[in-house]
């Protein structure tokens, strides 16, 4: 009887440790799920701060684009190329004249 209630007690011990590193497995991944989302976000923002700069000056509904708005425009994208090492974060700025008569 004293074998029985021993071995009871030590599979009572190795089931409460297989819960508690299910609990640490569980939070372990959320935690990881947690920082990925985070930099997901910061990313996100980071490209949202980014685009405004130049979208400022997109007119779809016509609006005029006054010429020290065009000229701040090239500046930026001067600027920034010439900051930028990597050929594919370079932006390729294209100026079209309408006329609207």
């Amino acid at each position: 009887m004293e074998n029985a209630s021993r071995a009871l007690l030590i599979a009572g011990e190795v089931l409460i440790g297989v819960i508690v590193l299910s609990i640490f497995a569980y939070a372990f991944q959320n935690v990881g799920a947690f920082a990925e989302n985070y930099q997901e976000r910061v990313e996100h923002q980071k490209t949202i701060e980014f685009n405004t700069k130049y979208t400022k000056y997109a007119t779809g509904d016509g609006e005029y684009l006054y010429s020290e708005d065009v000229v701040d425009l090239v500046e930026q994208v001067l600027d920034w190329n010439a900051t930028t090492v990597n050929d594919s974060e370079k932006i390729n700025l294209i100026l079209k004249k309408e006329d609207r008569n």
